[in-house]
């Protein structure tokens, strides 16, 4: 029987409500998984009742592998006990799989009703990527045709659009431009129609003058919050260490103190959404000059020394790309930009058109149709309430890497029986629509816990499993010192819980070197590797180089 930690016992009996667990690398959670699902499965819940969702095909795999394999351990340690019998016979058809295997099977059920084909298949990423391009490639010769043209708004006439989305490069890049829109929006529930909000904010943020407060304005207040709250801490810890040394606090601190007013200024301006007024203060930036100091540096006062030049390129950057624009030059181009929008989606409407009648004339669905589909069906109250009744229990991994369309679709079919696994330092997919904030969304909604509940009394709990078994003390410490430092200025919260915990067996040295390793392109300019190639390279070498000539402590190869 395992030793379990107090955190992964909290996850493994806690019922009720939902559970949220936030699970740091190494940290144990599929074996807390496993282990709570076993628990059910033996004492009586019925394997057909219950829906394990992952993120892969491979993952789904190696689920239903170990359920496997504790199930025959199980039942070779109690053989009479019927409810693992049936779990066992249960597995072949257990509902373990991917989002879009959930997804697909809830559409051939209902396929009539959304008026798909009985005999509709899934295409792949290739046919799925040639039918798109080979569809942009007709909107656009439509749209560049006489007749797209008639009777138009001057303002989202197609040629006008073009000349703004392509900047000068060619029409090419126009349908990998208009495709990386359609693609990238196609995690919304809306799709690329959320964007006519956008421009309906932009409007109304025009004829507001609130853009900084605004809904399209918010990247822009966020970033230069973000900034602000980072440069405002080193000047803040400036100000104080070099107050403590005579010869720094007469010729460093005065700098460092208008640094801070002026910080401090900033966010105050920002907070009330004044543009003009952070305009001007931005413009207005003069740090005195530091002193000469010969003696008594160190790297902490140089790298204070760094921010204060790095902090003149931030707010020179601020200036050019987000407030160059004054008087009525903000308003206008806000409006003029809220058109131009429009016509995006005027074409994106005539695209998708197109791209569902191919789909429909060859009978398949991509992947982003499987997930739509399912929300379509699920947005009926009474249907998902009949799939809610299939379930007692949805298990759902990686739930930092869903997106809002995978997040409604589970919402509608759960009620307070939802077992969510994810850590917001392991998001990497945000490329293909991932939301982290979703799942820290979840975090600060639910009950934090610590340990194991069993009354209904919440809708959700949430667990913290912070405890790293897997690497050495150096390496959990480095991750740390990173992590705490980049993470507070994204999008989402991150608190000392979110920090790993040392807890490897220490069956070596606690201590032992942390290697960080550059790909560096721009050092050599005989290499014909961009960055995404270099990498990978420099990967592939020195694991080989480890293998080749490194040992363990006990002599063995690694």
């Amino acid at each position: 029987m395992p030793n379990w930690t107090n955190a992964q016992l909290t996850a493994i009996e806690t019922r009720g409500s939902d559970v949220l667990v936030s699970a740091a690398a190494g940290s144990g959670k599929t074996a807390s998984l496993t282990e709570r699902i076993m628990r059910r499965l033996t004492s009586g819940a019925s394997l057909d009742r219950i829906l394990i969702v992952t993120f892969s095909r491979a993952a789904a795999s190696d689920m239903k592998a170990k359920l496997t394999r504790e199930l025959r351990r199980a039942a070779s340690e109690s053989p009479d006990n019927k409810n693992i019998q049936r779990a066992l016979a249960a597995l072949p058809t257990a509902r373990i799989g991917t989002i879009h295997s959930f997804c697909l099977s809830l559409l051939r059920r209902n396929y009539g009703e959304l008026g798909l084909p009985a005999r509709m298949r899934v295409a792949d990423d290739a046919e799925s990527k040639l039918m798109r391009t080979e569809c942009m490639d007709d909107t656009l010769d439509f749209f560049f045709s006489e007749k797209a043209g008639e009777g138009r708004d001057p303002e989202t006439d197609f040629v006008a659009l073009t000349d703004h989305l392509l900047g000068g490069q060619t029409d090419d890049a126009l349908a990998s431009t208009l495709l990386a829109l359609y693609e990238k929006t196609s995690c919304l529930p809306e799709r690329y129609r959320s964007l006519v909000s956008s421009a309906e904010s932009m409007r109304k943020s025009a004829d507001n003058g609130d853009f900084l407060l605004s809904d399209c304005g918010g990247a822009v207040r966020r970033h230069i919050s973000r900034g602000l709250e980072f440069y405002g801490a080193v000047f803040g810890a400036a100000v104080g260490e070099l107050s403590l040394l005579p010869e720094f606090d007469r010729k460093y601190c005065p700098a460092f103190e208008y640094l801070l007013t002026f910080v401090k200024r900033a966010e105050r301006l920002l907070d009330v959404g004044d543009f003009d007024g952070l305009k001007a203060h931005f413009e207005s930036l003069s740090a005195p000059r530091l002193g000469s100091v010969k003696d008594g540096k160190t790297a902490r006062t140089e790298y204070f020394k760094d921010k204060k030049t790095e902090f003149s390129l931030f707010v020179k950057g601020v200036r050019e790309r987000f407030l160059s624009l004054g008087g009525d030059g903000l308003p206008t181009t806000l409006r003029r930009t809220a058109s131009i929008t429009l016509g995006i989606v005027r074409v994106l409407d005539e695209f998708d058109r197109r791209y569902r009648e191919e789909k429909r004339r060859r009978g398949v669905l991509d992947y982003e149709d499987l997930e739509h589909y399912a929300l379509r069906l699920l947005s009926d109250p009474e249907r998902a309430r009949v799939v809610r009744a299939d379930y007692d229990e949805i298990y759902i991994d990686e739930y930092q890497d869903v997106n809002e369309v995978q997040n409604a679709i589970f919402s509608a079919i759960a009620d307070k029986n939802r077992f969510m696994v994810g850590d917001v330092k392991q998001s990497i997919y945000a490329f293909r629509g991932a939301d982290p904030t979703l799942f820290d969304s979840l975090r600060g909604d639910y009950t934090k816990i610590s340990a194991p509940v069993t009354e209904a009394d919440v809708d959700g709990r949430a667990v913290y499993m912070s405890d790293n078994f897997r690497c050495d003390a150096a390496v959990v410490g480095f991750t740390n010192a990173v992590c705490g430092r980049i993470m507070p200025y994204g999008n989402v919260s991150y608190t000392d819980d979110d920090a790993l915990r040392h807890s490897k067996a220490a069956d070596e040295p606690q201590y032992t070197p942390v290697s960080v390793l550059i790909a560096d392109v721009d050092s050599d300019p005989d290499s014909d590797l961009d960055a995404a190639d270099a990498e990978p390279e420099m990967l592939a070498s020195e694991l080989a180089r480890l293998l080749r000539e490194e040992k363990k402590q006990n002599g063995d190869c690694l």
